[in-house]
């Protein structure tokens, strides 16, 4: 019988959950973003060590890095297959039924004389309505092949190689996120600390952009991310909330401290 996800994952809520899991820290192409963000990262993986995980630093996943243009396309044909899918399911009630009315209601929607549908633009959505997704199209075959070839190169031949050896892989943030979402691996982010805001990247890198005067920013949180194996959810969790409870790196924002959440 296949693994399966738990009804109940609060069980895997052990403060004491880093101790000997087996994390790899994938460095290559993704750290180096800047220097606070590394300085946050490396502080991670000293309180992991000191909480009894089993680091391994450095180690790489083999396939990272050669992905291509075809991610893009396998993403734009889900999300109009997915979509139409979605909206059809919702029945007649549903003021929208497929993405194309979506696209419709984006080009008609007006408020105080502006196309406020469009402040961000809509070309993801006009490109996934381009492709043909009936089964003997073209764009589907073309789609087939391109997700043959993300399993592939994400799960047979990159992380699948590395869970042969670690419980988790650990990212900065979530940089190294995409490659398990392409395996279909679960990825959890926790806090990690904060960085300057902007961040400052590392030479040669120019400096970053300054805010406009008399906006004077608050350090920006950032966090690490602990991607597993298939259904490694409770243990990811686990890995998380011990880090967590070893730190308490996260910090309600100032103008949400006498905020209350309704339910």
């Amino acid at each position: 019988m296949p693994p399966k996800g738990a009804d109940d994952y609060r069980k895997f809520l052990d403060p004491e959950g880093l101790k000997g899991a087996r994390i790899g820290v994938v460095r290559k192409r993704l750290f180096g973003n800047s220097v606070e963000t590394d300085r946050v990262a490396e502080a991670a993986i000293a309180d992991m060590k000191a909480h009894g995980a089993l680091i391994v630093d450095p180690t790489d996943i083999p396939t990272l890095g050669t992905f291509d243009d075809a991610e893009l396309d396998v993403l734009l044909y889900e999300f109009k297959s997915d979509l139409n899918k979605y909206l059809a399911w919702l029945g007649p009630a549903s003021p929208v039924h497929s993405l194309s009315d979506v696209i419709a209601f984006n080009n008609a929607f007006v408020a105080g004389g502006e196309k406020v549908g469009l402040k961000y633009g809509q070309d993801i959505l006009l490109a996934a309505q381009a492709l043909d997704t009936r089964a003997d199209s073209s764009d589907t075959a073309r789609y087939h092949a391109d997700r043959a070839r993300d399993i592939d190169l994400a799960r047979s031949k990159g992380l699948d190689v590395m869970y042969q050896k670690y419980d988790a892989v650990l990212f900065p943030a979530n940089r190294g996120a995409a490659i398990a979402a392409r395996a279909g691996y679960p990825s959890i982010v926790v806090p990690g600390g904060f960085i300057a805001n902007p961040a400052v990247s590392p030479p040669p890198s120019p400096p970053p952009t300054p805010f406009p005067a008399g906006f004077n920013a608050e350090p920006a949180p950032y966090g690490v991310t602990f991607s597993g194996p298939p259904f490694s959810e409770g243990k990811l969790i686990g890995y998380a909330y011990a880090f967590e409870q070893a730190t308490h790196h996260r910090r309600a924002p100032a103008f949400a401290k006498s905020a209350s959440l309704k339910l």
